[in-house]
């Protein structure tokens, strides 16, 4: 697999050496070049093949003037922006970076926490690749003038159940940070099985399991092809693959398809939210629809309100990196509820 090329603009020995292992334990990027300065860095840009800039933002703000520059010059990198406060709407002087072009990630200053630090580029480098994936597969699909198929906007609307048999969010780009902050709604007492269908490519859903078993207090596993859909379980969907959910006598398991023919980004939420509808008929199904690019999981959600007793809740435009996978759920008349990502967690809660 390549790796992704990362520039540093550190002037720090020490913080290089601590950035640069973080960024190495993922196995995913390569950090190529260093920079004191923005000065630097335009030069370093000139010379290499850059598809990433880290830098803490503190260095953008010393010298804005500068990085406006590289920005205007180089639109298509993408920029990590480390700082001890991770919230991006406290940086209004970085508006001139795109949402779809950058991502803040806490900075961690002692080596026990490097292994969180790690995770985090785990994530933004698998946004990267799906965003990197979705504009390609976009651009031929206009090329070749592939159409997607109408949406019947029909209204299906549900009454909140007490409690739901079946769990199942779906998330896009932003989705791995969104998808952690969901999480929080689970822990050990968890009774009912929980599914994540998070696009992402081969081999980087995992890292994304193990990374959230150790945040969550209910066991999270990468789903294996036949693996059986238990109860208090957490299975995120395999990346670079289509996953559903069949039944199979008293059980039900996850197996892989593995034709991705006219899907945008995978796992798909349509072929996971279609095939539980029928494995699940009848019963409480809570989907839940997070940041993304695209429409994925509206057409699906259609089968699962159609053959279910299925509630959706979808993250608010406010607090959602990409407000696309929601959007195209509420214009088509599925979504019984917008919250913030913030809100959902315990919302999440009163169905458990």
């Amino acid at each position: 697999m390549k790796k992704i090329h990362v520039l540093l603009i550190e002037d720090k020995p020490s913080f290089r050496a601590f950035v640069q292992e973080a960024i190495n334990q993922t196995h995913i990027g390569k950090l190529i070049g260093f920079a004191a300065n923005g000065h630097i860095a335009a030069e370093r840009l000139k010379q290499m093949k850059i598809h990433m800039v880290v830098c803490r933002s503190n260095k953008i703000l010393e010298d804005i003037q500068v990085f406006q520059n590289i920005r205007r010059n180089y639109p298509d990198i993408h920029w990590v922006i480390l700082s001890e406060d991770a919230r991006k709407k406290n940086f209004p002087e970085l508006s001139f970076l795109t949402n779809f072009n950058v991502m803040f990630v806490p900075i961690v200053k002692d080596e026990i926490r490097s292994k969180r630090m790690s995770h985090s580029f785990v994530h933004v480098f698998s946004s990267y690749l799906t965003q990197r994936s979705f504009i390609k597969y976009t651009n031929r699909a206009e090329q070749n003038k592939i159409i997607s198929h109408p949406i019947n906007k029909a209204a299906f609307k549900t009454s909140p159940f007490k409690k739901a048999d079946l769990i199942i969010i779906a998330a896009s780009t932003g989705g791995p940070d969104a998808v952690e902050k969901v999480c929080e709604a689970f822990d050990d007492q968890l009774a009912i099985p929980v599914i994540i269908v998070q696009h992402m490519p081969k081999n980087f859903t995992g890292s994304f399991a193990r990374s959230l078993n150790e945040k969550t207090g209910a066991t999270v596993i990468e789903g294996k092809h036949g693996e059986i859909v238990k109860k208090g379980q957490i299975i995120v969907a395999p990346g670079g693959v289509n996953s559903a959910i069949f039944a199979e006598h008293s059980f039900k398991r996850v197996i892989r398809r593995k034709s991705s023919r006219g899907y945008v980004a995978l796992p798909s939420a349509d072929v996971m939210f279609e095939s539980a509808a029928e494995a699940y008929e009848g019963k409480n199904v809570l989907a839940v629809v997070l940041t993304g690019m695209g429409n994925d999981g509206t057409a699906g959600l259609q089968h699962l309100k159609r053959h279910c007793n299925c509630f959706c809740m979808i993250q608010n435009e406010e607090t959602s990196v990409v407000y696309s996978m929601p959007k195209h759920v509420k214009e088509a008349g599925l979504a019984d509820e917008e919250l913030s990502l913030y809100e959902i967690p315990a919302r999440i809660r009163s169905f458990l």
